[in-house]
């Protein structure tokens, strides 16, 4: 959510972690960012009531924010971490 790990200078060929949001910018709303999450992550298995708690939450994160990726960072973060992501199939 804060931009990932940066590289630590103790640890040989450190890299850091990140995760590349910028192509989610392109979404032309928040419902198509769902959409395009849903499918990328979730093969299109993310359920309605789901995607709808994530797409009030993503409206209300840009409604807030100046960063262009702040809704986009949101609702990988919430899809990420649900429960539905996480079960191994």
């Amino acid at each position: 959510m804060q931009g990932g790990a940066t590289p630590n200078p103790t640890v040989t060929h450190s890299t850091g972690t990140t995760i590349n949001l910028t192509s989610l910018s392109s979404a032309a709303n928040n419902t198509a960012l769902i959409a395009q999450l849903n499918q990328t992550l979730m093969h299109g298995s993310l359920p309605s009531d789901a995607s709808n708690i994530i797409l009030s939450a993503a409206n209300s994160v840009a409604a807030s924010s100046t960063d262009p990726l702040a809704a986009a960072r949101a609702a990988t973060y919430l899809i990420l971490t649900s429960a539905q992501y996480q079960v191994e199939r």
